[in-house]
């Protein structure tokens, strides 16, 4: 299912967050370990050009349950509009993944006109 992040035009917060998880042995859904993981955050505007391609980070206080994020950089929000986002992450053990990893899972990401 698509997921959606909204923030306004401007705005550098909140940071844009997302759980990377993998099945078990027995199906079910565990965060990976990201620890001493690299993580770069790309976004895209309607026509595909990359707007945003910046390291992003994994949630300090999460790392063993699969949480990268992004913080938001002057400019990064500057132009209203929905862009498609994703995390791409290279572990310590040379694992590479994209999340979200299939077209019906994106991350849509709305940046919303300020008002004035």
């Amino acid at each position: 299912m698509a997921q959606r992040f909204e923030i306004a035009e401007g705005d550098t917060a909140p940071s844009v967050k997302m759980r990377v998880e993998e099945r078990d042995y027995n199906g079910d859904w565990d965060g990976v370990d990201l620890t001493g993981a690299t993580v770069t955050f790309k976004m895209a505007n309607s026509a595909g050009t990359l707007v945003v391609n910046s390291a992003g980070s994994v949630d300090a206080t999460a790392n063993v349950t699969g949480v990268v994020q992004y913080d938001w950089a002057s400019g990064d929000t500057a132009t209203a509009g929905t862009y498609t986002a994703e995390f791409d992450i290279v572990t310590a053990s040379a694992r590479r993944m994209t999340c979200p990893a299939n077209k019906r899972d994106k991350l849509y990401v709305i940046i919303n006109a300020d008002v004035g």
